[in-house]
């Protein structure tokens, strides 16, 4: 921003008419003439005060007769000038005259920052000028207006000097926050064909994250940011946003990280923090918001977030009931190269939904893992707690004798309440101090299948939710 604020615009309105060359079989009455405005900068305002005038023009927002362009622009000698406008033959008033920063989101209008402006005959800054607006013009069949437009740069902190509502909507602050992140590895080598292998000390447990940040103003998408570009190293990402004075708005950041998915690697969505117009994140007094991803990182974080579990969806699976040491026998196929879970069987299983069946037969179902159970399909969102007492217990199995009936027993006590006695009621009792475990790397997780064709809103009438445990 600059200090010496600056005065943009001529002191002159000049019309240039260009004759055409053979139209006169074309000609009627009611031909159209085009319109071109144009500016350059000149000094007349020495109030201290920081402008927008050193960023660049993307467009030019118009208005004439009421009706709304966003002109590109381009520069001559110096002059900003914008594309031309064809009008009918006529009168014409240029009411609205503003050239706008796109904020590097072209595709975005509404974030978009003033740049410099014209001047409402009716503003502060109508004395600073001598071209004000509205002003009246005539377009001729034909023929080419070029009008040199008066502007202003623009001062926030006068922004209501310009004499315009539109300033109103316009008026924005430019936020930006910080942010870094880990992820750990469970197996480095399943990354060596990823942007991870590329990192300058290598694979290991634990890497910079390489991450995405969606940003959302009212559940409207606005833009990404991304640090691929320095593969996660050496900097934190740095977002922007622009929040609009006067408006109360609602913003999202939607964090996205690369990682493994199947046997490819993709982004993924984990976590999103939510804020009213300024971001008030945790940083730890070091200005930067940092997360990890698993339980690698001793120090802790700003955001913990539980490991990553690679897991297919659409797969076929089969059970058997009773299992030889467990409620069921579980065999699983169609299951893609690169997963946690792999196709076969049988694997040890468990009924996790006392109100609903499961029969002999091939179903087709999500794999979900238990460590995120916001992302679980319908009541499951509400079951975190009861999920991660769950994995303490199956992380903890040596501390107890039990039968299949017996842990079954404890898992319905878990998930859906039911009384339990015995072994049973010690396992829940003790899990239940656990409701916010998360494991270690070499842990246990429950991972489970859903039907494919369930209703995820309906908690009655579905197939029975079941899952074993792997190495998360």
């Amino acid at each position: 921003m600059m200090n010496n604020l600056r005065l943009i615009g001529v002191i002159f309105l000049s019309v240039l008419l260009l004759t055409n060359c053979k139209k006169d079989d074309k000609v009627t009455d009611n031909g159209q003439g085009e319109v071109v405005f144009s500016t350059n900068k000149t000094s007349n305002f020495d109030k201290s005060a920081e402008s927008n005038c050193e960023l660049t023009v993307s467009y030019a927002f118009v208005v004439v007769n009421e009706m709304t362009y966003n002109l590109p622009v381009f520069y001559i000698d110096g002059m900003i000038t914008t594309q031309a406008i064809k009008l009918d033959a006529g009168d014409y008033t240029l009411e609205e005259f503003i050239l706008m920063n796109d904020n590097e989101t072209p595709e975005i209008l509404d974030d978009d920052i003033v740049v410099m402006a014209s001047v409402n005959e009716e503003g502060e800054f109508a004395n600073y000028v001598e071209m004000t607006l509205p002003y009246d013009f005539t377009v001729e069949a034909f023929l080419k207006v070029e009008l040199h437009v008066e502007v202003i740069c623009y001062y926030p902190e006068y922004y209501d000097w310009y004499g315009f509502e539109f300033f109103t909507v316009w008026v924005t602050n430019i936020h930006e926050w910080f942010f870094f992140g880990d992820l750990c590895l469970k197996a480095p080598y399943e990354y060596e064909e990823s942007l991870y292998a590329e990192q300058s000390q290598g694979l290991q447990v634990d890497v910079p994250a390489i991450f995405e940040i969606e940003v959302w103003r009212n559940e409207e998408y606005l833009t990404t940011f991304s640090n691929e570009s320095f593969l996660g190293e050496n900097n934190p990402l740095k977002i922007t946003y622009a929040d609009r004075e006067g408006i109360l708005d609602e913003y999202e950041l939607r964090l996205n990280v690369l990682v493994k998915v199947g046997d490819g690697f993709e982004y993924v969505y984990f976590y999103s923090w939510f804020f009213t117009d300024v971001a008030e994140l945790p940083t730890n007094g070091d200005g930067v918001t940092d997360f990890v991803i698993g339980n690698c990182v001793y120090d802790a974080p700003d955001l913990l977030l539980a490991p990553w579990m690679n897991l297919p969806m659409g797969i076929t699976y089969d059970c058997v009931h009773p299992g030889e040491n467990s409620y069921f026998d579980i065999t699983l196929s169609n299951i893609g190269p690169g997963y946690d879970i792999q196709n076969g069987g049988p694997y040890e299983g468990w009924c996790a939904d006392l109100d609903n069946t499961i029969g002999p037969g091939a179903y087709i179902m999500d794999a979900k893992s238990s460590l995120y159970p916001e992302l679980l399909p319908g009541v499951w969102q509400l079951k975190g707690p009861a999920l991660n007492a769950c994995n303490w217990l199956f992380n903890n199995l040596d501390n107890y004798v039990y039968t299949p009936e017996e842990m079954q027993d404890a898992l319905w006590c878990l998930f859906d309440g039911v009384p339990c006695t015995g072994v049973g009621a010690t396992m829940v009792a003790d899990a239940l101090n656990h409701q916010d475990f998360s494991p270690l790397p070499g842990g246990w997780a429950a991972v489970l299948f859903f039907d494919v064709n369930d209703d995820p809103f309906i908690n009655t009438d579905h197939t029975q939710i079941t899952f074993f445990v792997v190495d998360p």
